[in-house]
């Protein structure tokens, strides 16, 4: 293992049992070791040619094909299930069947054709396999793209975008595009909570780029979808780099930076709880930790290391700084076990990394002193800036391994199904590094890890997505499993393949969410219409039901209302942080409402 600095190898008169032995002293101690037979301890391997790409290629060619049938036939599908639903006909399958086209079986025919030449081509010559076994760094990369690229196709639907906090994110977009049109850049606006000063401020990172793209793209709904797909690629991406530099081989990072990237417990947030922010926070997320152990352990390019985590650092702090709190306390801890364990240089490195944090902190000034200075406007509460712990209930735990392509979760919870194939590759991986299955570097890494992963399931504030850093350290881990099962399978390499594939099919089944709606269209107009027509006017949105009743909506989202109009609303998503005269506004609201249901 010349990436880890260790040889491993297999015992003539022991099969099963493994040693390593660590080469920490290179430059005093030189080690040689002859092999004779190398077959019985590794995989055939395909020289780095064209049969590798070739293969890289067809995937490439079947995931273009299959993601062209999903976005085209699912969305014909979807706008099928709508117009029978406001008929009020039934849903049958021969209705929708009967939605689909040429180009769809035309789709569907190449698709089982190009995948069928995979499976064929697995079966006679184990091309996919020995792909794997001989594919470089960089072309895990371009197959670690294909995969991640594919897994988003649920940003990419035609349509609206409805969950959670979405209406509100995609409006901001819309706000600050039309600020910069202007020529100014509208931090703040009236248009929310009857003029509350305090949410312009706490997350301006996202919107400002939000309304930068939107600059150009001229729709904001289109500028939500790019920034959420290429954040999801950018996570696979990321995630995979720290994997690297953490020392991990190629094909160790490639699964598990595809089954987090993929997890539905990240779909769950943008798509069903619609937290957009949170998609940069992830990113910092990465990059802190990716430039901390690149300082700490003495990277070659210091100034490009410090300049990362100063940039990281600030990022996280404008994006959302409950979130920035919790990075920087998770990495504390990290680097707090890194440095007993022996892992981290602390003289050399602990300086780059605390000017770096310091620079980042004056870099996010801007954004948090007029969080301090306005607080005072509102009715903010006071726990939500601090951290708590909280044990989770066993239903809380089931929510992490419990399949569902659908809304799990109300409230502050946030918790949802993180991927059976990760989490059980993360258990196997965080027993064989604790255990010193992999050598002592390893296992100092896993005992590293090991305190932050426990306290991400206890660490609790109501405005943090914990689930995040679940999935983050359990993603880790499950590097470890794959290298494990690497060592101990040398001459069963299609175990890899199906490992990789049942990674794939975990995180594909639920990424396939055509959630997006076309037939919202007459609040869109009617957004327009009011900003046409009663320009300085607040307007409060009621709701009704087929069997008509109704209520008065005070919350905590935007609608798509106000998508393509800038219109004052009276409603805010998060009350808490609203000011008084805002929720004195609601209460006559909702006692208006009580009033019309008695007569």
């Amino acid at each position: 293992h010349p990436d880890r600095g260790e040889f491993v190898f297999e015992g003539g008169a022991c099969p099963r049992r493994w040693a390593t032995w660590p080469l920490e002293n290179a430059a005093r101690n030189r080690w040689e070791l002859t092999v004779t037979d190398l077959t019985s301890i590794s995989t055939p391997k395909l020289p780095h040619n064209a049969s590798t790409s070739l293969v890289i290629s067809a995937i490439l060619a079947a995931a273009l094909l299959s993601l062209a049938l999903s976005i085209h036939a699912l969305a014909r599908i979807r706008d099928a299930v709508i117009a029978l639903a406001r008929q009020g006909d039934p849903v049958t399958a021969k209705q929708l069947v009967s939605a689909m086209g040429m180009t769809d079986a035309a789709l569907a025919a190449a698709t089982l054709a190009a995948i069928g030449s995979l499976i064929l081509w697995e079966r006679r010559s184990r091309a996919v396999t020995r792909m794997l076994a001989a594919a470089s760094p960089a072309q895990c990369f371009i197959l670690l793209t294909i995969v991640v690229a594919w897994l988003g196709q649920a940003y990419l639907f035609p349509g609206l975008l409805l969950g959670g906090d979405t209406g509100t994110h995609i409006a901001r977009f819309l706000e600050m595009r039309r600020g910069f049109d202007a020529g100014t850049l509208a931090q703040w606006t009236n248009y929310q909570y009857l003029g509350s000063p305090l949410l312009g401020f706490t997350g301006p990172f996202t919107y400002i780029v939000g309304g930068a793209l939107d600059v150009l793209v001229r729709d904001p709904v289109v500028t939500a979808k790019i920034i959420l797909f290429s954040t999801h690629l950018a996570t696979g991406w990321m995630f995979y780099a720290l994997l690297r530099r953490l020392d991990f081989n190629a094909l160790s990072s490639l699964v598990p930076a595809i089954s987090f990237s993929g997890s539905f417990a990240l779909l769950h947030l943008f798509l069903y709880r619609g937290v957009f922010p949170q998609a940069f926070t992830i990113c910092f997320l990465i990059l802190v930790f990716y430039a901390a152990e690149g300082l700490m352990r003495g990277a070659s390019h210091v100034a490009r290391e410090w300049l990362i985590f100063a940039l990281s650092t600030a990022g996280l702090i404008v994006n959302h700084q409950p979130h920035a709190l919790f990075v920087g306390a998770y990495l504390a801890l990290f680097g707090a076990a890194s440095l007993t364990l022996g892992r981290w240089n602390g003289a050399a490195g602990l300086k780059w990394v605390v000017t770096a944090g310091l620079v980042g902190v004056a870099i996010s000034v801007f954004a948090v002193v007029p969080i301090i200075t306005e607080a005072g406007w509102v009715m903010i509460r006071p726990e939500s800036a601090l951290a708590s712990l909280q044990i989770p209930t066993l239903k809380r735990l089931a929510q992490l391994v419990t399949w569902r392509n659908s809304r799990t979760t109300w409230g502050t919870d946030y918790w949802a199904y993180l991927g059976v194939v990760l989490l059980g590759l993360a258990v196997f991986g965080a027993w064989a590094g604790s255990f010193g299955r992999l050598g002592r570097d390893r296992q100092r890494l896993a005992w590293a890890i090991l305190p932050c992963f426990i306290l991400s399931f206890f660490l609790s504030n109501p405005v943090v997505r914990n689930v995040l850093f679940i999935a983050f350290f359990a993603g880790i881990y499950a590097a470890f499993g794959i290298e494990r099962i690497l060592i101990t399978t040398r001459g069963n390499g299609r175990l890899i393949t199906v490992l990789l594939l049942a990674a794939v099919l975990d995180v594909a089944s639920t990424s396939i969410q055509p959630v997006a709606r076309t037939d919202k269209q007459y609040l869109v107009d009617a957004g327009i219409y009011l900003e046409r027509s009663a320009a300085d006017q607040r307007f409060l949105e009621t709701e009704v039901e087929r069997d008509g009743s109704f209520s008065v909506s005070i919350g905590p989202n935007a609608t798509p209302m106000s998508y393509y109009s800038t219109v004052q609303r009276v409603a805010g998503e998060h009350n808490m942080a609203a000011t008084r005269v805002h929720n004195y506004a609601e209460s006559a609201a909702k006692l208006a409402e009580h009033d019309l249901r008695l007569t």
